[in-house]
Parts: C-alpha cells; sequence; structure tokens
C-alpha cells in the first residue's frame, strides 16, 4: 500500500542519514559514497513524491542545482515549481533566477515580469530585471525598477543599497551620496 511505501522510503533515507539524528550528517553520508549534495536533493526529490504540495523541498532543490551550477536541472525543477504554483511571484523569480544563470535574458524577464505582475513592487522581480538592466548598461532603467520597489516600500534597504550601488557604478557620487541620504531618512536605525 501507498502509506508502507513512504514508510519504506523516508526509513530508507534515515538509514543513509544517521547523523541527521545526531546533528553529525557528514559522517553518515561519507560511509554511502554518496555526495552529499546530491543525496540532499535525491531526499528532497523523495519528499516530494510523497508530498507534491511541499513547496520548501521544490525552493531548495532549485537553489542547490544553482548553486552546484546545473542549470539545466535548475530550469527544470524552476519550471515544475512554476507549474505547480503559477500564481506564485516566488515560483517565477526562481525560474528568472535559473534562466539568468543559463544567459536566457529574454525568458529570464519574461518571468520576473510575470513575477511582478503577481506581486507589484516584489524586490526580487525588480531585482532580477534591474540585473538585467545593469547587464546591458542601462542605468536609468534599473534605477526605475530600484525605485519601483521604493514606492511599495519606502524602508527596503536593500533596493535603497542597490540604487546608490548603481549610481557609483555609473560614476555618479553625488547621486550616490543623495541616496544613501534619503535611506538613513527613510529608516534611521
Amino acid at each position: 500500500n501507498e502509506s508502507s511505501k513512504n514508510d519504506e522510503l523516508l526509513s530508507t533515507r534515515g538509514e543513509l542519514l544517521p547523523g541527521l539524528i545526531t546533528g553529525d550528517s557528514r559522517r553518515g553520508v561519507s560511509n554511502t559514497g554518496l555526495d552529499i549534495e546530491e543525496l540532499g536533493i535525491r531526499t528532497l526529490q523523495d519528499i516530494l513524491s510523497i508530498y507534491p504540495g511541499y513547496q520548501q523541498a521544490d525552493i531548495l532543490i532549485i537553489l542547490r542545482h544553482l548553486r552546484q551550477r546545473r542549470v539545466i536541472d535548475a530550469i527544470a525543477s524552476a519550471q515544475a515549481h512554476r507549474d505547480r504554483n503559477p500564481s506564485s511571484a516566488l515560483a517565477y523569480n526562481l525560474l528568472g533566477r535559473a534562466y539568468l544563470a543559463n544567459e536566457e535574458r529574454d525568458r529570464a524577464r519574461a518571468a520576473f515580469e510575470n513575477a511582478l505582475a503577481l506581486r507589484p513592487g516584489d524586490p526580487d522581480s525588480a531585482s532580477g530585471l534591474a540585473d538585467l538592466e545593469l547587464q546591458k548598461g542601462n542605468y536609468d532603467a534599473a534605477q526605475d525598477h530600484y525605485r519601483a520597489v521604493l514606492k511599495y516600500d519606502p524602508k527596503h534597504m536593500s533596493s535603497w543599497m542597490r540604487l546608490a550601488a548603481s549610481y557609483a557604478r555609473e560614476g555618479k557620487e553625488q547621486d550616490t551620496i543623495r541616496v544613501l541620504e534619503e535611506a538613513s531618512k527613510a529608516d534611521p536605525r
């Protein structure tokens, strides 16, 4: 039956990772001869086969693929995640990052724009679009994306810092200082 199949799958993973309970997972994995990253992805995929709606597993798989520079796998995983979560801005942002890692700029732009349509003012979407503009040297367009975030959240420090950094990259010292001063006033902590 399905329940015993799931229990068997989880117990098999538990045997491969005895250190999860003790906190010494590297020792447990090294005895199997498997790479800990690969085992982690396999385990997360197994969890997804049991609980297909478990978004955290999807997200971790995509991020691990990106970290390992396995961009084709990241794209496939991100597309599957997006298909399971079509109304999630995060799903489109992850897909955009995967496309960007594979230098598919047009597809990345479309994914970030879809995310922004689902969640106006989303900092991750705007940052992705700004990154695309900065790659082309379009500082004004990149700065517009950061300002759009600040319109929704005037205290979003990451957007303030990225806006200032874009002026600095452009060599506009006075604008850089002005933006940093504005950021300080927006959130004087």
